[in-house]
């Protein structure tokens, strides 16, 4: 009965990842001009258990040089002050293995964000130039590894060229 309603909530959860929309940016008047003025920190979040994501290095050096390609200047600054036009690049992986025994396919999400401090009024925002959260599915792949480069790809074929 359990593996059924896993079964059930894998395929909801299908139907709703593939009406996930492919835009990143909220803003559509984001240019290339403003993407090169950028300083990026790429930052992983790796919340995931069960070797359900291997390649954090891969997907770091990826995203940096992406990131590089399009003129931003990829940093490793903390920025933990209010700066103009600086950023991470926040890589997040929570995922798991299916089964109580650690086992079967990887089942969880991955978010893909720009944020940075920004000021307005005077008080310090935490905001976010864009952003792709993928609902949670189980990886036909076994790990998250390549959904994430695939995301990654998405989202860099979605900046202003």
């Amino acid at each position: 009965m359990c593996r059924i309603l896993k079964l059930a909530s894998f395929l909801v959860m299908l139907a709703s990842n593939a009406a996930a929309e492919d835009r990143f940016f909220w803003d559509d008047n984001i240019t290339a001009d403003y993407i090169k003025n950028l300083e990026v920190r790429v930052a992983l979040g790796d919340n995931a258990t069960g070797a359900c994501w291997t390649n954090l290095k891969e997907v770091r050096e990826y995203a940096e040089e992406k990131l590089r390609t399009f003129g931003v200047k990829v940093s490793q600054n903390p920025f933990n002050d209010a700066k103009e036009n600086i950023y991470w690049l926040r890589i997040e992986v929570n995922a798991k293995r299916v089964y109580e025994d650690e086992t079967g396919p990887c089942l969880g999400y991955y978010r893909l964000s720009l944020r940075g401090w920004v000021v307005i009024n005077n008080v310090m925002h935490f905001a976010t130039l864009g952003e792709r959260a993928i609902t949670p599915f189980i990886s036909a792949y076994d790990t998250f590894n390549r959904p994430v480069f695939v995301g990654l790809e998405k989202i860099f074929a979605s900046f202003p060229r």
